[in-house]
C-alpha cells in the first residue's frame, strides 16, 4: 500500500485499527468522478457479489496520480473496510478485455449486458453464475465474435440464471428484450449500433 495513502486513511479513519483488509477479484461495472481527485467504484466479486469502493489517489510531492479503474476490465483490488464505503489501497489490472473497444457495436453491447447485470446484484450477496456469465461474455466481445453469437449466449444464459425461462431455448432479441425488461421493471432497448459500411447510426 502507498504509504502516504495509508497515512490519509489514518488521519480520516482514526478507528482504522477496526477496519478490516481484504483482497478481491473484481469485474468493474461502472466509476464516477467523486470530490476532486477521487473515483466511487462499482465492483463485482465472486465471492462477494457487488462492492462499491472508493479510490484514493496517491499524493506524492510535485505530481498527482489519479487511479486508472475503467469499466469491463477485471482487476485484483485490496480494500479497507470504512462507515461508508471500502477504500481501496491497491490495484492491479487482470484484464483490461482492450480488443472490446476497438469495434464500436462489440463495445455498446458489452456496457448493455453489464448494465443488465448490475442490476440483479446486491451488496454483499455472491452470485457466481452470473459472475462467470459477465466474464464469458466479455471473453466473447473480446475475440469480437459475431455479435449474434454473443447475444444468443448471453440472452439465454441470462434468461436462465435468472428464472425468468425455464430452459434454454434460442428467441428473437425483441422477446428476449420484453422479458427481461419486464423483470427488471422497466422497458429496455437494444443499444445504439453502427452500420460498419456506412459509418452511421442504425435505428
Amino acid at each position: 500500500m502507498p504509504i502516504n495513502l495509508f497515512c490519509n486513511y489514518i488521519i480520516c479513519c482514526p478507528n482504522s485499527n477496526l477496519m478490516k483488509q481484504s483482497k478481491h477479484t473484481v469485474l468493474i461495472l461502472e466509476t464516477k468522478a467523486f470530490f476532486e481527485h477521487d473515483k466511487r467504484c462499482v465492483f463485482f466479486s465472486k465471492e462477494s457479489g457487488k462492492i462499491t469502493g472508493l479510490a484514493k489517489h496517491a499524493a506524492r510531492p510535485g505530481k498527482k496520480k489519479i487511479w486508472s479503474l475503467e469499466p469491463l476490465t477485471t482487476a485484483s483490488v485490496t480494500l479497507f473496510q470504512g462507515k461508508s464505503f471500502h477504500i481501496i489501497t491497491h490495484y492491479s489490472v487482470n484484464e483490461p478485455f482492450q480488443h472490446i473497444r476497438t469495434s464500436f457495436n462489440h463495445l455498446q453491447y458489452a456496457l448493455f449486458f453489464i448494465h443488465i447485470i448490475k442490476k440483479c446484484i446486491n451488496e454483499g450477496q455472491k452470485n457466481k453464475n452470473l459472475f462467470n456469465l459477465a466474464i464469458n461474455t466479455l471473453t466473447l466481445c473480446n475475440t469480437l465474435e459475431p455479435l449474434d453469437t454473443i447475444k444468443s449466449y448471453f440472452y439465454k444464459q441470462f434468461t436462465y440464471i435468472e428464472g425468468i425461462a425455464n430452459k434454454k431455448e434460442l428467441k428473437p432479441e425483441n422477446q428476449y428484450l420484453i422479458e427481461i425488461g419486464n423483470y427488471l421493471g422497466y422497458h429496455l432497448k437494444p443499444p445504439l449500433q453502427l452500420d460498419e459500411r456506412s459509418k452511421t447510426l442504425v435505428k
